[in-house]
């Protein structure tokens, strides 16, 4: 093939899109329009056109067209804008672009020209507005085009009709597909007033809306001033996110170039979303969840500190920091209700003054660090003696306190797009940096401190490959650098969810129940059904544990008792509570019709006065309203309340040692516990009284009373009251001998390494244990257990299916339903294997059949429905709660976290109207500040 016929797939592609958006319209001034990357090549032989559709090109994006074989990416938004002086793949973006040419993906942006043209994205939203409303009288360009009739920037639409503001707000959400949007409403307006001229600018209308008369002011985004101007001005305003204006459009434009490409393949990009930077931060000594923080590469910033209220599961709005605002930043929690918010500044942003940067009472806006109390809702930021050998302002960097809260440690991050390998070290009391160390070049990592040594986990190193498989480590005692391999399993559990890299966000936490336990939460993005995995990291052993897919929370949540179905979430923000031990993640509800739905029918929250007709429509409720809450050591993640060392003479393991030398041994036992010599045993006089078992099938240890009294409450209630075992010492627990003598040897040792104890342990011992340990209330031993069969089933393999099938009977009366779903999804996996094996031959009739029915029913696969057979009730699953509606802010998607729920709908905002307080939710700088 010759390079001409493949440079006609680019060409091809330029020519149609430049016959629909002529390049001539676009808006040169500062636009950067046309083909910008070029990749036609004759080592790629191919003819074939494959268009991929996106308004951002972002990596992930780069890396689905890749995947999916587009040869053209249209991107919208230019995402080169300036000279480049040089390419490396250090930079992010330049990484892509080099990807993107490696594989002979060639890329073009239309931008403004579509913005201009007749039939473009204006004329779209336009369109979508006045539809139904009995035509118009005129529509004409806000900024004309000289050279071309109907074309330019925005468009003012009059109404033949007046038409009510309800109304066309209905008609935006519907051609958008949104249930959302932010509306401001003039002052002597109402929700019924009626409309005749409109507006329209696709993205920000601010600049294009100067000096335009109009009722209602339809756009992407305003500042906080421009918003409040038009208000005041008398008429209304109706934002709904810079790129929600832009993105619907997609549609048009794929349906555009179908009709002209017989036979080619057009699609909208998965992974375009618009990306936004918020810090969410547990004070666990107040009542509050601190969230701040955020912006787009539009600029469009948030300076509000949204602080969510436990107690009153509300979320309180601190509005009144007008400019201060960060992205990429971190924050970390001091006490006293202090929150340390480190870098992040957003250089470009800051307008200069006489004096320097602008300054915010008593420090710059572009304070390297500051703080915020959420008491008493102030900021403050460091004198300049504190900034001595302070690092630089950077981004995405990580940051941890010392395990005795007194320093405070900065490692790696971005600066011009480039990676840092630093390590800071700052003193809390002294106010003294000290640094730098030569560490690791990381970026979106996570760092801890442990026994003296600082572990960097995660993130992206300085050639964009994400660390998943390794910690790397400073030791504070030899100032060295480590690294450690992390042991990871086969995927058994991971292949539920099957996250890569690209198309999901992770954030780690200490688990603060055990110091050595580090919790890692990956959410895709939001139309992704996948959802949430939870897995752990322990630091000991240095194992990675996953705990639970997406169905395993499902499972968890028990639909049977709970009217929320955890499919409909999109988890987004987790943080961590040390008291009570809790794990918990901010969430937003999906909608999604019953017609789309995989999962069937399930719970539907329809916002108020939204179209419930469109069922079509799939989208989402984005205001963070919903907390899932997970008890940490019901994930089988035990307490660790203090360090021990077994190497001391008279210390706690040397203790443990010698405890289990005298079980051992068998001396000096003064009390008996009886039970089934097997499991076999157990099964066949399971209803007959113990006392009438024939003694070949009972079987007996000898134990010490002092020892079961300090470690088991059971036995001590027992001996407390005086009981007929008190008269006889003797107890009869009529389960299999080893289950027995693996819950005896763990109140001795207070270990789960049974194996050298009791004979011809397999999993269903383990089971075992875990029903002995719900049945005798010993939380803390569930929790050993359930770690030890977690990291079995972590790696489990085909040749011991027999030993699966016994988990799985024991498991069934355990009363552990995530557990339960985890070895019922590996008998599926493993079917063949397990059909023929003699422990399924052996299974009664009725457990036969119930075992075929789960690994044989649609209703197992992950990507279905629930599984009602196997939920058990149970009064401490994990909940989610709805946050209040009154005063629950919600998710801008470009800057915010947070939106207002529709204005077409009541909420209150104190005795505000809550309609025209919208301007106060966007506090952007501007020179009047």
């Amino acid at each position: 093939m010759s390079k001409n016929a493949i440079k006609s797939v680019v060409n091809a592609v330029t020519k149609l899109v430049q016959k629909f958006y002529p390049i001539r319209l676009a808006d040169k001034s500062w636009d950067n329009t046309g083909l910008l990357v070029d990749s036609s090549s004759e080592e790629v032989q191919s003819d074939e056109i494959r268009v991929l559709l996106t308004i951002d090109l972002t990596q992930a994006v780069a890396e689905e067209a890749i995947r999916k074989r587009s040869n053209v990416i249209i991107a919208y938004h230019p995402f080169i804008f300036r000279g480049l002086k040089s390419i490396t793949p250090v930079d992010p973006q330049q990484k892509s672009l080099i990807r993107l040419i490696q594989n002979g993906v060639s890329v073009y942006s239309p931008h403004t020209a579509v913005d201009s043209a007749k039939g473009g994205v204006n004329d779209f939203l336009a369109d979508g507005i006045s539809e139904g409303l009995g035509g118009e009288t005129e529509r004409i360009p806000i900024d004309p085009n000289p050279n071309e009739e109907g074309c330019g920037m925005g468009r003012l639409v009059t109404l033949c009709k007046p038409a009510p503001l309800t109304s066309l707000v209905k008609n935006i959400k519907t051609s958008l597909s949104l249930d959302t949007v932010q509306v401001a409403i003039g002052r002597n307006h109402h929700r019924e007033t009626l409309i005749s001229k409109i507006a329209i600018c696709a993205g920000s209308g601010g600049s294009v809306f100067r000096g335009v008369d109009a009722d209602l002011y339809y756009t992407g985004e305003l500042s906080h001033h421009e918003a409040l101007f038009f208000t005041e001005s008398g008429s209304s305003v109706v934002v709904c996110n810079h790129s929600n204006t832009e993105r619907a459009f997609l549609k048009v434009f794929k349906t555009q170039l179908e009709q002209e490409l017989q036979g080619s393949e057009v699609i909208i990009s998965d992974s375009d979303k618009d990306p936004y930077q918020s810090t969410v931060v547990a004070c666990p000594d107040t009542d509050y969840v601190f969230l701040y923080g955020g912006y787009d590469e539009l600029d469009n910033l948030d300076s509000n500190v949204y602080l969510l209220n436990l107690k009153t599961s509300q979320w309180e709005i601190d509005d009144k920091h007008v400019g201060l605002y960060r992205e990429g930043h971190l924050a970390i929690y001091l006490g006293d209700g202090n929150v340390l918010v480190f870098g992040g500044v957003p250089q470009d942003e800051f307008p200069e003054t006489a004096t320097g940067a602008s300054t915010y009472s008593n420090f710059k806006k572009d304070s390297l660090m500051m703080i915020y109390n959420v008491m008493e809702r102030k900021w403050q930021g460091p004198p300049a003696q504190l900034l001595l050998n302070a690092p630089s302002s950077r981004s995405r960097h990580g940051c941890c306190l010392s395990e005795d809260g007194t320093k405070f440690y900065i490692s790696g991050g971005l600066v011009n797009s480039v990676p840092l390998n630093d390590l800071y070290e700052y003193d809390l009391t002294t106010g003294i940096w000290s640094g730098p160390i030569e560490f690791t070049a990381r970026f979106d990592h996570f760092i801890t401190v442990l026994d003296n040594k600082l572990y960097a986990m995660g993130g992206l190193d300085k050639d964009m490959n994400h660390s998943d498989r390794s910690i790397l480590y400073y030791n504070f005692a030899d100032d060295t650098v480590g690294s450690i391999k992390i042991k990871l399993d086969n995927s058994t559990i991971t292949s539920i969810t099957s996250f890569s890299p690209i198309d999901h966000e992770t954030a780690f936490l200490d688990s603060l129940i055990n110091r050595n336990v580090k919790l890692k939460i990956c959410n895709t993005e939001e139309n992704d059904i996948r959802g949430l995995q939870l897995s752990y990291t322990n630091l000991v052993d240095y194992d990675f544990i996953t705990i639970f897919g997406h169905s395993g929370l499902a499972a968890l949540l028990g639909e049977d008792e709970s009217p929320y179905n955890a499919y409909s979430f999109h988890w987004r923000k987790p943080f961590v509570l040390s008291n009570g031990g809790f794990l918990y993640i901010l969430g937003t509800q999906r909608t999604i019709s019953p017609r789309e739905s995989l999962f069937g029918s399930h719970l539907q929250h329809q916002p108020l006065n939204s179209d419930g007709d469109n069922e079509n429509r799939h989208s989402s409720d984005q205001r963070l309203k919903y907390l899932l809450q997970i008890p940490i050591n019901k994930l089988g993640i035990s307490r660790l309340p203090y360090k021990y060392s077994s190497s001391s003479p008279c210390g706690y393991g040397k203790l443990l040692d010698d405890f289990t030398q005298l079980l051992q041994a068998g001396k000096y036992t003064d009390f008996e516990i009886q039970m089934f010599a097997s499991e076999q045993a157990s099964l066949e006089y399971s209803d007959v009284p113990f006392g009438l078992v024939p003694s070949q099938h009972i079987e007996s240890i000898g134990v010490h009373k002092a020892i079961l009294a300090a470690r088991w409450p059971h036995f001590q209630r027992i001996l407390e009251s005086g009981m007929f075992e008190t008269l006889t010492n003797q107890m009869q627990i009529p389960e299999p001998s080893s289950w027995v003598r693996g819950f005896i040897w763990y109140l001795y040792t207070g270990e789960m390494d049974i194996e050298n104890y009791v004979k011809n342990s397999d999993l269903s011992t383990f089971g075992g244990i875990l029903v002995l340990s719900n049945l005798y209330e010993m939380p803390d031993l569930r929790c050993d257990v359930l770690t030890v069969l977690n990291r079995k089933l972590q790696y489990f393999n085909n040749t011991s299916v027999d030993n699966l099938i016994k988990l799985w009977k024991v498991l069934l009366v355990a009363n552990e339903s995530l557990l339960l779903d985890r070895t019922t999804y590996l008998l599926k996996n493993f079917w063949p294997e397990v059909s023929r094996c003699k422990e399924f031959a052996d299974l009664p009739k009725n457990l036969i059949v119930k075992l075929c029915q789960e690994c044989s029913g649609p209703s197992f696969n992950p990507l279905d429905g629930f599984r009602n057979s196997l939920l058990t009730p149970r009064s401490d699953r994990i909940s989610v709660n709805s946050l209040s509606d009154e005063e629950t802010p919600a998710k801008i998607r470009n800057n915010s976290p947070f939106l207002k729920q529709s204005p077409i709908s009541p909420v209150r905002h104190n005795s505000m109207d809550p309609l025209s307080s919208f301007p106060t939710l966007q506090s952007l700088p501007d020179e009047e500040d």
